[in-house]
């Protein structure tokens, strides 16, 4: 079912399914947020939620500027796409839910994580990290901005999109990376240049794995440079509980690169939530 949140002026356009059943052994139903990253929108994740949508209510949001909803002026931190999110849940009166993030949508988990920490069972970072941007990605990122403002975003996507996956995958799927880079045309270069300027300006966040007592899960692929396996395999010593998975011969597309491997870790790990969960209530 699609459906809208107004939120600082615009709406928000999500997708929200609840399970015809209970299957695969889980408890009960949990609610799973799978918030994409950049340059995406809710429905890249279809594999995702053809595998999980019998298992758990599932609430896929387009962010502010991307598919459905529209770009939005007035958000100017990660902490505005964070409240972005809280406004769905507390439209669906969700209290508490799992969020799996891609890439830049695992760096607004982390912002709900620190601004609504009792609102979550379980968090997951995938193809993402908890680390800021270095001085370098900081200056890369203003770089992209100035490019996108002489070129276009489209034009900046074109040339960025296909360093997201793993040679192998390129070679046997262009099509998959064309398709993503056609989809770029669809955003305003405004809406890119603000997804840029709300990482590049996003604070550390590692703080948060060792204080949470939640699992969280970290997925990374071999061939990931943007959020490198050695990156994830550090951070996951923080959390109490956690699980990692690195993708063999995957970039930083692992969800669409190894849908079916990646699926299973989704399952896997939201039984691990519940499992948990039952211990403590």
């Amino acid at each position: 079912m699609q459906k809208t949140v107004h939120y600082k002026g615009k709406d928000i356009h999500y997708t929200h399914l609840n399970p015809a059943r209970k299957k695969g052994g889980l408890a009960a139903p949990a609610t799973l947020m799978l918030v994409h990253g950049f340059p995406e929108r809710g429905r890249i994740f279809q594999p995702q939620i053809a595998a999980l949508s019998q298992h758990c209510t599932l609430l896929v949001p387009d962010l502010p500027g991307s598919g459905d909803s529209p770009y939005n002026p007035d958000l100017h931190s990660i902490a505005d796409y964070a409240d972005a999110l809280q406004a769905i849940t507390a439209t669906e009166q969700v209290t508490r839910l799992v969020i799996i993030g891609h890439s830049m949508g695992g760096y607004i988990a982390l912002a709900f994580a620190d601004r609504y920490p009792r609102n979550l069972l379980g968090l997951g970072l995938m193809h993402s990290t908890a680390y800021a941007d270095s001085a370098d990605k900081k200056a890369n990122r203003l770089k992209a901005i100035q490019t996108m403002e002489q070129y276009g975003g489209p034009a900046f996507l074109k040339s960025m999109i296909p360093a997201l996956f793993a040679a192998s995958f390129k070679s046997a799927h262009p099509a998959v990376v064309q398709e993503l880079i056609q989809a770029g045309n669809d955003f305003q270069t405004a809406t890119l240049q603000q997804y840029y300027r709300m990482m590049l300006d996003r604070s550390d966040k590692t703080y948060l794995l060792s204080q949470l007592s939640i699992p969280f899960l970290f997925i990374s692929g071999t061939e990931d440079k943007a959020a490198p396996p050695k990156d994830l395999i550090a951070q996951s010593a923080l959390p109490q509980t956690a699980m990692i998975e690195i993708l063999d011969q995957a970039g930083h597309m692992g969800f669409i690169e190894k849908a079916d491997e990646v699926n299973r870790i989704l399952l896997d790990y939201l039984s691990l939530v519940q499992c948990l969960q039952g211990q403590t209530t």
